[in-house]
């Protein structure tokens, strides 16, 4: 799995996106997920040349860290594993660039190397749930 996120990664810096939206299977959405990610960008003033890293999935409901507003926590404990996390080309560079300096699987590679950049964002309420199913 660590292999294929590292492919992903590059498809994405090649692709030249602005954002990566990194999904995990058996996920339930929220029923507004792009109107609620367009927004939150732009709350943020998001570019895909500067870091950004977020997590949309909170799966206790529970708000940690540091609430920077309504929607909102700032906390790098908070990217509880990759089931849905967003971050910019930036940030997505980043994370290749620097993937074998650190170990583990991908979703806790990813946050350990995303926090070295700046701030771990956290979207309250969470805009994923998982579903309890057999998962590949």
């Amino acid at each position: 799995m660590t292999a294929a996120v590292r492919e992903l990664l590059r498809s994405a810096v090649a692709s030249l996106s602005h954002f990566v939206l990194f999904l995990e299977d058996d996920l339930r959405f929220n029923r507004h997920l792009r109107h609620n990610l367009v927004r939150w960008l732009e709350d943020w003033h998001a570019i895909p040349e500067r870091h950004f890293f977020a997590t949309l999935f909170n799966p206790s409901g529970a708000s940690i860290g540091t609430k920077l507003n309504r929607t909102t926590f700032l906390d790098a404990k908070c990217a509880f594993g990759g089931q849905a996390l967003l971050f910019s080309s930036s940030t997505a560079r980043h994370l290749l660039d620097n993937w074998d300096r650190c170990e583990g699987l991908h979703d806790f590679r990813m946050s350990k190397l995303a926090a070295l950049l700046g701030p771990i964002y956290c979207h309250s309420p969470s805009l994923v749930q998982h579903v309890s199913v057999p998962s590949t």
